[in-house]
């Protein structure tokens, strides 16, 4: 049975009692001390993308606190005190680079006394999927994570439009490089991809601890939301039960699935990466210690940015197309062959070479918002690492 903690720890605390609260919620774990101890190199992703850098509260409402993030390190440094620590982020240049963000947002020098390195859009390297992936065989992530003793992921408590939470399996949606994916990953960050996407790349990443800063966290949209004070601390070794654990804090079921609230956008990524082997989401494999889950909970919302058909139509225009492509793919590939293609109604909008010039939906116009636009690299089958069974379990209607 899967072990998560939760731990009071209320919004106006000082530092230092956050990093008591931090520090009790990964010992009430157990054995964690052992897993870090022996850890030559430490890789951390925390939800630091400089967005929306706004304090309420006196907290950042829609990124991890910076006391969360530095109590984790110091922890780390507590039992392993020559443990290389690493910071890893995918940042958006050249509009933003990493040292700029964490010092505006808090982070810098908490960061830099404690000796962590900070890695910049690092070096991505292919990884295998695991089991072949769900929807994808292969990912660029980076390649720092090859070098990891152990993966920390640290996360903030968001409703979130698109995957009905973030917790700690979206935190890690970071890490894919956008000079492979496009900005914001737009490639991945798609209906029927996202949710099979998050899942892989958790299986691939497992992180050995998974931290939620849940003293403030964000109601109804992951940027633009309004602040609900929770209180809260969790951690857990699995960041499936984890994540259970924080939706259920959050009035959400994560065994739910589309189109149910919150799932109103596309599939439960939680959900299917527990199917796929992850971790628990129900409660009776998950032991919750600290404080009792139910009277913690309260009732989040999520925006819904469209109506119900409008989504569902999206979903099936994109299975369709993705199915188009693959049955057209000799034509495609005579024509583009190498190039990122974006098809709609069975018509090519672009073809590309760099994934950076995928054209803005404002400069396709007058093509309207509720067509969906497949991305794709024309390649030939043995050079496409996408499943695209998923997309004909899709329109059968059993996805």
């Amino acid at each position: 049975m899967e072990r998560v903690s939760l731990v009071k720890c209320p919004h106006d605390s000082e530092d230092k009692a956050v990093q008591e609260k931090v520090w009790q919620a990964i010992e009430m774990l157990g054995g964690l001390e052992d897993r870090f101890a022996g850890a030559k190199k430490v890789l951390l992703k925390a939800n630091v993308v400089p967005y929306n850098p706004q304090k309420v509260y006196k907290r950042l409402l829609c990124l991890t606190d910076p006391s969360v993030l530095s109590a984790v390190v110091a922890w780390i440094r507590k039992v392993n005190p020559g443990a290389e620590i690493i910071l890893a982020d995918e940042f958006f240049r050249p509009w933003f680079d990493l040292e700029t963000c964490l010092e505006r947002e808090g982070y810098l020098q908490p960061l830099r006394d404690q000796g962590v390195i900070l890695v910049d859009q690092p070096r991505p390297g292919l990884f295998e999927a695991a089991n072949g992936g769900l929807i994808f065989r292969r990912y660029w992530l980076p390649e720092l994570l090859r070098e990891a003793d152990a993966v920390v992921s640290v996360a903030h408590m968001k409703a979130h439009v698109g995957a009905g939470f973030s917790l700690s399996i979206k935190n890690l949606f970071g890490w894919p490089p956008t000079e492979k994916y496009a900005h914001p990953r737009r490639y991945l960050h798609s209906q029927v991809r996202l949710p099979y996407v998050l899942a892989d790349i958790c299986l691939i990443v497992r992180p050995a601890l998974s931290v939620v800063d849940a003293m403030v966290a964000v109601n109804g949209d992951e940027w633009a939301g309004e602040p609900m004070r929770m209180n809260l601390l969790l951690a857990g070794s699995n960041c499936a039960a984890v994540d259970a654990v924080g939706a259920r804090l959050m009035g959400l079921d994560p065994e739910a699935d589309y189109p149910a609230f919150p799932y109103m956008f596309d599939r439960n990524h939680l959900l299917v990466a527990a199917r796929a082997g992850l971790g628990p989401v129900a409660l009776d494999e998950i032991e919750v210690v600290g404080e009792p889950l139910a009277p913690n909970a309260k009732r989040f919302h999520v925006e819904r940015k469209r109506p119900a058909e409008i989504v569902e139509t999206l979903r099936r225009d994109i299975a369709r197309q993705a199915l188009f492509f693959r049955d057209n793919r000799g034509r495609f590939v005579a024509e583009h062959r190498g190039n990122l293609i974006g098809l709609m109604k069975d018509k090519v909008l672009f073809s590309i070479e760099n994934v950076a010039d995928i054209p803005t939906r404002s400069t396709l116009s007058p093509h309207s918002t509720e067509n969906a636009i497949f991305f794709v690299r024309a390649v030939p089958e043995e050079e496409d690492w996408e499943n695209y069974e998923v997309y004909e379990r899709v329109l059968s209607g059993t996805e």
